[in-house]
């Protein structure tokens, strides 16, 4: 009565299993019918729950109900139907034991040897939850145990089960049956690990809905629940191989280009720094509300920016951006704050760059970008339209594990004047832009910001030196060959000066204003530096490294 390991006319290697009865329970049912008629026209008994009966009874294919199985209706509202000793002992019981056959033949147990089960759609539900769509009581009402439960049976017993969960999947079960008369050994187990890869991904997207909502550990699981993933051209190196897993929708992870080649590793690195730098500005841009302000570029070269401007409209913001290291912004990522309009699409037609990120670009400026057939154009309307910082995750692993921390989000930094040659109000704008600059330099990150006519930009930086010396001396000698004359520049630190000789290199090369968090055991001797030589000083509220 039980069906056989192998059929009779394929090779033993392959351990075919025929498909004699199928149980279909899916919430998706877009390919249903076709998978349906193709068991039926091969002679497989349908097993099938309530709504998914419905739409093969409008069909006219034949189906056999679950509860003529369990002996038991539906109940509580469709919460109980499949969670049953007869259906999960079908799935479960071993084919090729002896002592499990002639148990589910004393109790009439008949072996199912197809599962296609979808789950309800949760993530949806979550959505609209956080979208004030539907309550915390819907949410939770969709979420599935019966058909991770089956799933999970299923696919334990993969050497005698096939299991499906999602419909799409069918071209390739059809392939199976066509060419075997059954499904192999090798597509089962592919097929076992894709099941309990999505039972993780969907108690990964409840567990983190009940973190959102009850605010549980904000470290929870969302690691294990990606949206999708997709091959990137290659890792940081070209030997390397990699991917990119989205874990949000309408972020970097889940775009691809609007034109280009394929993004690497490094492009998305990049990319992300880019992005992340000129929000900030946007952000700061804002509370500014200064006319000069209004409009942020920056350009990432090898995770470090090379160029951070606010200016009057996006193409000043540029010609300033791209003014602080021409060198460097060659090869390099450039991220907008606002739409892209034709006058810089123009002005950078015979600039080479890896890839543009913007809320959007004009048509005209598409037209023009679609002649570079290898630059990278990204649009993030979404991500841009959103006003507060990201709650994100930073992921990063090491040795044998993770390590995750909250975002460094910046939303405008609190500071306060600390030597008797007060820091003055006016440069507040400066002390904001240079400490997004020095947020995204490697530590020791030390930047210098300018205010011109048109806007600030950035003459000189320094990220990613063993000391903050070196990062003063190559900051400072770099911003010399933009600008003549520094002395109202403000230089801010990412990290404390931890002695005073900093001060005395910082003021012997003509820099007046400075800016760094607190926190070293010398504080006082570096501000009364600052006053020996009628320095100004401020201390931020934050330390911003980044390793």
């Amino acid at each position: 009565m039980h069906s056989e390991l192998v059929s009779s006319d394929a090779p033993k290697e392959l351990f075919i299993v025929p498909i004699k009865r199928a149980l279909l329970s899916v919430s998706d049912k877009e390919g249903l019918i076709e998978l349906a008629n193709f068991l039926n026209a091969r002679g497989v008994e349908i097993i099938t729950t309530g709504k998914t009966g419905q739409e093969l009874e409008k069909q006219g294919i034949p189906f056999t109900k679950v509860e003529d199985i369990t002996k038991k209706k539906e109940a509580f509202g469709g919460r109980m139907k499949t969670l049953s000793f007869e259906i999960f002992s079908s799935l479960l019981f071993r084919r090729q034991d002896e002592d499990d056959c002639a148990v589910a033949e004393s109790l009439g147990i008949r072996p199912i040897d197809l599962l296609v089960c979808s789950f309800y759609p949760f993530a949806t539900y979550f959505k609209k939850f956080k979208n004030g769509e539907c309550d915390f009581d819907q949410a939770v009402e969709n979420i599935d145990i019966g058909g991770p439960a089956m799933v999970r049976s299923a696919a334990k017993n993969f050497k005698s089960v096939t299991v499906l969960t999602d419909l799409k999947q069918c071209q390739e079960l059809f392939n199976q049956i066509e060419i075997y008369g059954g499904t192999t050994l090798a597509y089962r187990q592919r097929n076992f690990s894709l099941a309990f890869a999505m039972t993780a991904k969907y108690e990964a997207t409840i567990s983190e809905f009940l973190s959102t909502d009850l605010t549980l550990d904000k470290f929870n699981l969302g690691l294990l629940s990606p949206l999708s993933s997709h091959k990137l051209r290659y890792g940081e190196n070209a030997h390397q191989e990699a991917q990119v897993i989205s874990l949000k929708e309408k972020s970097l992870a889940d775009c691809l280009p609007l034109q280009g080649k394929e993004l690497s590793y490094n492009n998305l690195l990049d990319a992300d720094s880019a992005l992340g730098a000129v929000l900030d500005l946007k952000r700061v841009s804002l509370k500014l509300n200064n006319k000069i302000t209004r409009s942020a570029v920056v350009i990432i070269k090898h995770n470090n920016p090379c160029g951070v401007a606010l200016a009057t409209d996006p193409m000043e913001a540029l010609l300033l951006a791209w003014k602080c290291d021409q060198v460097s912004a060659f090869g390099g990522i450039v991220a907008f704050s606002e739409r892209v309009p034709e006058v810089c699409a123009r002005w950078l037609s015979d600039k080479f760059l890896e890839v543009i990120v913007a809320p959007s670009f004009s048509p005209e400026a598409l037209a023009i970008f679609s002649e570079k057939k290898n630059l990278r154009l990204i649009a993030l309307p979404e991500v841009f339209s959103n006003s507060n910082p990201s709650s994100d995750l930073d992921y990063r692993s090491i040795n044998g594990g993770l390590l995750v921390q909250t975002r460094d989000t910046y939303n405008g930094e609190e500071w306060v004047s600390v030597s008797k040659n007060a820091f003055l109000e006016k440069d507040n704008d400066l002390v904001q832009v240079g400490v997004i600059a020095s947020k995204y330099q490697k530590s020791n990150a030390i930047a210098l910001v300018f205010k011109c006519a048109n806007g600030i930009y950035l003459p000189g930086s320094c990220g990613g030196r063993p000391n903050r010396i070196d990062s003063i001396k190559i900051c400072i000698d770099h911003a010399q060959k933009n600008e003549n004359d520094l002395s109202d520049a403000v230089l801010v630190s990412d990290a404390f000066f931890p002695f005073k000789d900093n001060i005395e290199l910082i003021n012997s090369l003509g820099i007046k204003k400075v800016v760094a968090p607190s926190g070293s055991i010398k504080d006082s001797e570096v501000v009364a530096t600052c006053d020996k030589f009628k320095m100004r000083m401020a201390f931020t509220k934050n330390r911003h490294f980044r390793h």
